[in-house]
């Protein structure tokens, strides 16, 4: 519940924010510590992953079974994985995002970032 309210406020807060015309003071002070948040979970989810596969594989008595659990394992990723792609793609041919985008608006984004996308090129090239 604490997490559903904390949702709600943040976004209370950047609807807020935006509509007083302080969003940059959000994005300067908040979103520095989303990120470093986020880091620290990664920081702690994948040694524990490793470390759960590590003693689970090391647990098991009879070595057969691990061919069987990696052939369930390897077959729930690839369904789930499936899954998520077939929903994501009758979502956006569904919803289709970025219709209502202005043209004009799109043309002046692509012109305004175009030298910075040359400028990743070059630098990938060198």
């Amino acid at each position: 519940m604490k997490i559903l309210i904390g949702m709600i406020v943040g976004v209370l807060v950047g609807i807020l924010a935006v509509a007083l015309g302080i969003g940059w003071l959000v994005n300067d002070w908040v979103k520095p510590f989303g990120v470093i948040f986020l880091n620290l979970l990664k920081l702690v989810a994948m040694p524990l992953i490793f470390a759960s596969l590590v003693t689970g594989v090391s647990g098991l008595s009879d070595i057969t079974k691990l061919s069987r659990i990696g052939f369930k394992t390897i077959s729930y990723y690839l369904i789930t994985t499936v899954l998520a792609i077939t929903i994501g793609l009758l979502l956006v041919n569904f919803i289709k995002p970025g219709n209502a985008f202005p043209e004009e608006k799109r043309v002046e984004l692509l012109n305004k970032y175009a030298q910075d996308v040359e400028g990743r090129k070059l630098a990938v090239d060198n």
